[in-house]
């Protein structure tokens, strides 16, 4: 399978950050994005990136590339925010609209995050939910394609748990099986 993986923002955008400065959503994303690139690797997978280092590249370009390379599918990697620090924490997986197949990958990988992600599971939802039109990441994709949000950054217990050594490891390994699960290479069996 050739899977696409986007680590969110890049370059000039930073995405969100902790409110004491010591963590960017660039950052992680791109650390998360190489760990699930090596493990997909291991597997078998061909794999290709929208960013390998801190540039930025354009929220049309990124599906794009997946759409190019009739990739089997597309996962974007990001970490969330809210107004309010510590009052939110989790993880959730988002979809384009009702789309069937990005909404089973979706369930599929949100599954494994809920068992290894070490955070409350946020279950999956519609980008609709958060922009009418939905994410442009999603909704320019031709593949199945998601988005996670892989904990609130500005959240003291979700960062913790973000910034250490084995998040990287648990989410490739839980994105991973989700992929295995959606493309009928494994059961949803817990896999421990």
């Amino acid at each position: 399978k050739t899977i696409v993986i986007d680590a969110g923002h890049g370059g000039t955008d930073g995405g969100a950050r902790a409110p004491d400065g010591s963590a960017l959503e660039k950052n992680l994303a791109l650390g998360v994005a190489r760990s699930l690139a090596e493990r997909l690797s291991a597997e078998g997978a061909a794999v290709i990136m929208t960013r390998d280092s801190d540039v930025k590249i354009s929220l049309t370009e990124r599906p794009a590339m997946a759409n190019r390379s009739r990739a089997d599918a597309f996962v974007s990697v990001h970490f969330n925010s809210n107004k309010v620090a510590n009052s939110r924490s989790g993880m959730m997986v988002f979809h384009h609209k009702q789309d069937p197949l990005s909404r089973l990958l979706a369930d599929c990988i949100q599954r494994r995050l809920a068992v290894k992600g070490g955070m409350p599971s946020l279950g999956i939802r519609s980008d609709t939910t958060v922009y009418k039109s939905g994410f442009a990441v999603l909704r320019n994709a031709t593949v199945p394609a998601v988005l996670m949000e892989l904990g609130f950054i500005n959240h003291r217990s979700d960062r913790k748990r973000m910034t250490h050594p084995s998040f990287r490891t648990d989410v490739a390994e839980a994105v991973v099986q989700g992929l295995k699960v959606f493309f009928g290479d494994a059961s949803e069996k817990k896999e421990e």
